[in-house]
């Protein structure tokens, strides 16, 4: 969320928040799109119990949705921030604009994920 805030900051835009792609969930990480490189990710629940494994199946295509405050029903600059996304280029293979990944859980068998969990990245297949 920091690159693509960074870049509408130096085209003198507003950032967006992260409540604006409507994720379900949220990985913090330093290194921007890290999680185009990942296979999924394995939750690790620190109070004991079973976490989930997820797995990572496609990037996610970002719609008009994204360009709409939710606070205002607004779209202060139109196209934003799906142009800026696409200028990043996080997805070079694929057209359009992209941001996090969708996923699915490995197993039928639910595992249970709470704010906090740590998490552990599983590797590309």
């Amino acid at each position: 969320m920091h690159a693509l805030n960074q870049a509408l900051s130096e085209k003198g835009l507003d950032a967006v928040p992260m409540s604006r792609f409507r994720p379900n969930i949220v990985i913090e990480h330093d290194e921007a799109w890290s999680e185009d490189r990942w296979g999924g990710i394995q939750t690790l629940p620190a109070a004991g119990g079973e976490g989930a494994e997820l797995v990572f199946c496609e990037p996610c295509q970002r719609c008009k949705v994204t360009t709409i405050d939710q606070q205002t029903a607004q779209v202060s600059v139109p196209a934003e921030p799906l142009k800026t996304l696409v200028a990043l280029n996080t997805q070079p293979a694929l057209k359009g604009a992209h941001f996090g990944q969708n996923a699915l859980l490995a197993s039928r068998e639910g595992g249970l994920i709470r704010v906090g969990d740590p998490s552990a990245v599983l590797p590309d297949a």
